[in-house]
C-alpha cells in the first residue's frame, strides 16, 4: 500500500523533492551530531542549561525583529517584491536589535542575578547576534522554498550546520563559564549570514536598487503577519521553551542541561525528515489549494506514509535510547536515555503534525493557528506545574508534559485536515 501511494504522480513528484531536501538536511544534522560527543565532554550539563536559556531569549527576540514577515515570501509574486520585503525585514532588525544590544550590555548582571545564573552575565551580550543570524536563515529558507530551489535549500542548511559546529568547536576550550557554546553559536550565525549574502542575496540585492517607497509599501501590504502571526510565533516559541523556565527553576541547571540535550537529540529525526517534508508539502499543497480550492487529497495520501515513518523511527529509538545516549554522550549523561523514553510519544505526534503543517498559513487561518498556540501553551504550562507541585519529581513532570503535548499536536492535525479545503461561500 505504501509503495502504491508513493508511485502516484503527485506523491512521486513530492517524494523526489523531499528526497533532495532530506539528503541535505541529513548531512546538515549529522555534522553537529558528530560533534556532540565532543561537546558533551567539553561542557557540563549546567553549561548546556545556560545555553538553553540563551536560546530561549534569542529566538523570540529574532521573531520580534523579523515581525514574522518572512512567512509572507510565499505570497509575494515577483522577485523585486521579495527583495523589497527582505530589505524591510533587515530594517526591522536594525530597529529592534540595536536597542536590545544596549539593554543586554547595561543590565546583563541584573538579569543574570534574577535568574540565579552567573554565566549569563557574559553570555547575554551575544543574544542579539544570534537573533540576527536566525532571521537571515529564516528569510533565506523561505526565499528558496518560494523559488522551489530545493537543492540550494539543502546547501543552505549544510552551510549553517558547518559554521555553527566548527565555531562551537573552536571556542570549545574557552575559559568563559559556558561561553564556548554561546560564543560559538553567535560567531557561527554571523559567519553563516556573511556566506549567505555572498552566495544567495548579493545578486538579487544588486539587481534591484533600493526603493524606500516600495520597501515601506511591502511592510504595509503584509502587516497582517506581525499583527497575527507574530503573537502566534511568540506563543509557539514560549510554549516550546516553557520547560526551560520551569525545569530550570524547579530542578536546577543540571537537570535542565539533561533535558535540553535530550530535546536537541530528539529533534534530530524530526528536523531531518519533518522539515524536509514540510518545505516541499507547503509548496505543493499551496498550488493545489490555489488551483482546486483543496489540498485535502494530498494531505490524506501523505498522512499514512508519514505516520508509518515516524512510528518505525521513534519505535526503534524507544528500545535503544538507554544504551544510545550513554554510548554517544558518555556515562555522565545516562539520565538522558531514561527521560527520552518518556518524551518519545510527544515527539512522534510533533513529527506527524508538523511534517504536513503550514496549511493554516496559506489558507489564511492565522487566527485559528493563534488560538491553537494559546491552547497548546496553556496545556504545556499546566502539565509542568502539575508535575512540579503535585508529583514533585522530574520523571512525572516529563510524563505530564508528554501527555499535554501529544494532545496538542493531535488537535493540530485535525485543524490541518479541516482547513485543507476552502469553505464554500453560499
Amino acid at each position: 500500500m505504501l509503495s502504491k501511494l508513493l508511485h502516484q504522480r503527485p506523491v512521486r513528484a513530492f517524494t523526489h523533492s523531499v528526497g533532495i531536501v532530506m539528503a541535505g538536511t541529513l548531512v546538515a544534522q549529522i555534522l553537529p551530531l558528530l560533534f556532540y560527543p565532543i561537546f558533551t565532554r567539553l561542557f557540563s550539563p549546567s553549561d548546556f542549561g545556560t545555553f538553553a536559556i540563551i536560546s530561549m531569549i534569542a529566538t523570540p527576540l529574532a521573531i520580534l525583529a523579523s515581525g514574522a514577515y518572512e512567512q509572507a515570501f510565499l505570497l509575494v509574486r515577483t522577485s523585486r517584491g521579495t527583495v523589497s520585503l527582505f530589505r524591510y525585514i533587515l530594517l526591522r532588525c536594525t530597529i529592534v536589535l540595536v536597542p536590545s544590544t544596549l539593554v543586554f550590555t547595561v543590565w546583563s548582571e541584573q538579569i543574570a542575578d534574577a535568574l540565579a545564573n552567573p554565566a549569563l552575565r557574559f553570555s547575554l551580550l551575544f543574544v542579539p547576534f544570534i537573533s540576527f543570524g536566525q532571521v537571515v536563515y529564516n528569510c533565506t529558507s523561505e526565499w528558496l522554498v518560494r523559488a522551489t530551489a530545493f537543492k540550494s535549500l539543502t546547501l543552505n542548511r549544510i552551510s549553517q550546520s558547518c559554521t555553527l559546529s566548527l565555531a562551537k568547536l573552536g571556542f570549545g576550550f574557552s575559559a568563559f563559564i559556558g561561553g564556548g557554546l554561546v560564543v560559538g553559536e553567535a560567531l557561527g550565525r554571523l559567519l553563516y549570514a556573511a556566506l549567505t549574502y555572498r552566495l544567495i542575496w548579493r545578486h538579487p540585492l544588486s539587481r534591484f536598487p533600493t526603493n524606500w517607497r516600495r520597501i515601506i509599501a511591502m511592510g504595509k501590504r503584509y502587516r497582517s503577519f506581525p499583527r497575527i502571526m507574530l503573537p502566534d510565533q511568540l506563543i509557539n516559541t514560549f510554549g516550546g521553551s516553557i520547560h526551560v523556565l520551569v525545569i530550570g527553576y524547579a530542578f536546577g541547571p543540571t537537570e535542565l542541561g539533561y533535558v535540553s540535550l535530550l530535546f536537541s537529540a530528539l529533534y534530530l529525526p524530526v528536523t531531518i525528515v519533518s522539515s524536509s517534508l514540510k518545505d516541499v508539502f507547503r509548496q505543493r499543497a499551496m498550488v493545489d489549494y490555489t488551483a482546486d480550492g483543496s489540498c485535502r487529497p494530498l494531505y490524506i495520501k501523505l498522512l499514512l506514509p508519514v505516520a508509518l515513518l515516524g512510528l518505525v523511527g521513534f519505535g526503534l529509538l524507544y528500545f535503544i535510547s538507554d544504551w544510545l545516549f550513554i554510548f554517544v554522550f558518555g556515562p555522565e549523561w545516562a539520565p538522558v536515555g531514561n527521560y527520552a523514553r518518556i518524551l518519545i510519544p510527544a515527539f512522534f505526534f510533533n513529527f506527524v503534525a508538523m511534517s504536513l503543517g503550514g496549511i493554516l498559513v496559506f489558507a489564511q487561518k492565522l487566527d485559528v493557528s493563534l488560538r491553537w498556540q494559546i491552547m497548546s501553551l496553556l496545556l504545556a504550562g499546566a502539565s509542568l506545574l502539575i508535575g512540579v507541585f503535585v508529583f514533585g519529581n522530574i520523571r512525572d513532570t516529563l510524563l505530564s508534559f508528554t501527555i499535554a503535548r501529544s494532545i496538542s499536536y493531535g488537535y493540530y492535525m485535525i485543524l490541518s485536515y479541516k482547513f485543507a479545503k476552502r469553505a464554500v461561500v453560499t
